[in-house]
């Protein structure tokens, strides 16, 4: 499809956009077909996720069983705390709640290549974006993610009140938005400086709490940024 479009339409603009195992997806597009793409977002790329080995024994349960329930009720659990995109998920009819075997480990070497395809992506401007609340997949990888990359067009924004879908419907905010727009003016259209330049940048809620600065600094220091970097909170 990314071939058709750079064919048909080469003057068009191709931004690739991934939240969890899309993030993962994007990153490994860009790395592999640069040329295809012109800008990279990712949120929360799958890498490194909390409990792996307990989401494999519900997820085995759940094979034996023969219906979903133990590890897509984990899942559910801790991407989210809003009740009503819970529900929607269990039983809107349109989201899979299981993986065959073949493709849970698919997926597991999706999850293992990311940092390796982080470091390919050597000049397509890339924007990781990581909610510092997320439950699911450890905010210190995506900071890792974000070392990794080899381009000097990238930027890590940690969304200071978000969970692990920060791009969701209803989960999305304004700040963030307004973030991205100014993001991707600059990069593809050039129209005049971002939001902020520097590598690491929170959105804040107000003035951050105490722990909420020590897992930025964490995030900071797993991003490669040296102590004399500033970051702002906005």
């Amino acid at each position: 499809l990314l071939e058709y479009l750079r064919a048909t339409q080469p003057e068009a603009t191709t931004v690739l956009v991934g939240e969890s195992m899309g993030g993962a997806v994007v990153i490994r597009l860009a790395a592999e077909y640069p040329y295809l793409a012109d800008a990279v977002i990712a949120s929360a790329p799958a890498w490194r996720i909390f409990q792996v080995p307990g989401i494999t024994a519900r997820g085995l349960i759940d094979r034996v069983v023969g219906e979903p329930g133990f590890a897509s009720e984990w899942v559910i659990k801790h991407a989210t705390s809003c009740d009503e995109l819970r529900h929607y998920w269990k039983h809107g009819g349109k989201t899979r709640l299981t993986l065959t075997i073949k493709e849970a480990y698919r997926y597991l070497r999706l999850m293992r290549a990311t940092p390796g395809n982080a470091r390919k992506i050597r000049d397509v401007p890339t924007l990781i974006i990581q909610g510092l609340y997320d439950r699911l997949s450890k905010p210190l990888a995506s900071a890792g993610i974000f070392n990794q990359l080899s381009t000097p067009n990238k930027q890590l924004l940690i969304a200071a009140a978000s969970e692990h879908l920060v791009l969701e419907e209803n989960q999305l905010s304004d700040k963030v938005v307004e973030f991205i727009d100014s993001w991707l003016e600059h990069h593809l259209l050039f129209l005049g400086a971002p939001v902020r330049r520097e590598p690491v940048v929170v959105l804040g809620r107000g003035e951050l709490s105490e722990a909420d600065r020590n897992q930025v600094d964490k995030l900071v220091k797993a991003a490669g940024i040296g102590e004399s970097q500033t970051v702002p909170v906005f």
